[in-house]
């Protein structure tokens, strides 16, 4: 019984732990990659309240709040 429990354990804890990755892609990995360098790629830099921006980290509240 001691084996199938930590089993059941273990399996529990990669599930969350896959869970907890996708999100933290889904919220914050993705939305960086799209932000923050796609409009370096195509050449027209980072734009924050129409003014160019070298940092990224502004964008993150716009991302959050929508």
């Amino acid at each position: 019984m001691k084996g199938k429990r930590s089993g059941a354990l273990a399996k529990r804890f990669n599930d969350m732990t896959y869970f907890v990755a996708v999100k933290v892609c889904d919220y914050i990995i993705r939305p960086f990659l799209c932000y923050g360098f796609t409009p370096l790629i195509f050449g027209y830099g980072l734009y924050h309240n129409n003014e160019f921006t070298a940092n990224p980290f502004k964008f993150i509240p716009k991302i959050l709040i929508g």
